[in-house]
C-alpha cells in the first residue's frame, strides 16, 4: 500500500514537471532564423520631418534604455535605412532583410507606412513609436505574435494597442537578451 502511494506521488511530481516545463515553452517568443549579429545595430534614419522622426526617435530610445542589452544607433554612413514614407499597402511597416548569410542579417531597410500609419492611429505620435519599436525589434531576431500567456504583452504583437503600447515588454527584453 505504502509503495502504491510513493508511485501515485512520484507520477503526479512527474507530470506537475511536464505541465511547468510546456507553459514555460508555451509562453515564449517567436525568433526569426536570422538577427543582427552583434548587440549594435547602425542604421540611417532617413526621415526629417519631426512629425516621423520625433516618435523614431523615441523608439530607438525605447530600446536603448530597456535593458534588452542591445544598441540602436542612426548613424548617416549606415548601409542599413529606415524611412517613414506612404507606401501602397495596409502593412503598417515593414523590415526587410536586404542581406542574410545563415543566421546573419547584414543588410536591411525598414519603411514605416504613413499612409496606413495616419488613417489608424488615434494618438500619431505613440502609434509611430509602437510601429518602429516593433520593426526594429525584427532586426534582432524578433518574430511576430510570440505566444502569450494571460496577462502577458509584447511589443511584437499583431494585436497590441499600437496608441499606447509604445516600448519593448519584459518577454521582447527577456528573448532578445537570450540572443546577445
Amino acid at each position: 500500500m505504502k509503495n502504491g502511494i510513493i508511485k501515485k506521488t512520484m507520477i503526479c511530481l512527474s507530470l506537475s514537471i511536464i505541465l511547468i516545463i510546456s507553459i514555460y515553452n508555451i509562453a515564449s517568443a517567436a525568433f526569426l532564423s536570422y538577427g543582427w549579429p552583434t548587440a549594435t545595430v547602425s542604421f540611417s534614419l532617413s526621415v526629417t520631418n519631426t512629425t516621423w522622426r520625433t516618435p523614431m526617435n523615441a523608439a530607438i530610445s525605447s530600446w536603448n534604455s530597456a535593458g534588452a542589452k542591445v544598441s540602436f544607433l542612426d548613424q548617416t554612413t549606415s548601409a542599413n535605412a529606415a524611412y517613414a514614407i506612404p507606401l501602397a499597402t495596409t502593412s503598417y511597416g515593414i523590415m526587410t532583410p536586404l542581406s542574410v548569410s545563415g543566421s546573419v542579417l547584414n543588410k536591411f531597410k525598414i519603411e514605416l507606412n504613413t499612409t496606413a500609419i495616419s488613417n489608424d492611429a488615434i494618438n500619431l505620435s505613440n502609434f509611430t513609436q509602437s510601429v518602429f519599436v516593433h520593426e526594429l525589434g525584427h532586426t534582432v531576431w524578433l518574430d511576430d505574435n510570440p505566444t502569450l500567456l494571460p496577462g502577458q504583452t509584447s511589443i511584437m504583437d499583431y494585436f497590441r494597442p499600437r496608441n499606447t503600447m509604445i516600448t519593448p515588454q519584459s518577454l521582447d527584453i527577456n528573448n532578445v537578451r537570450s540572443k546577445y
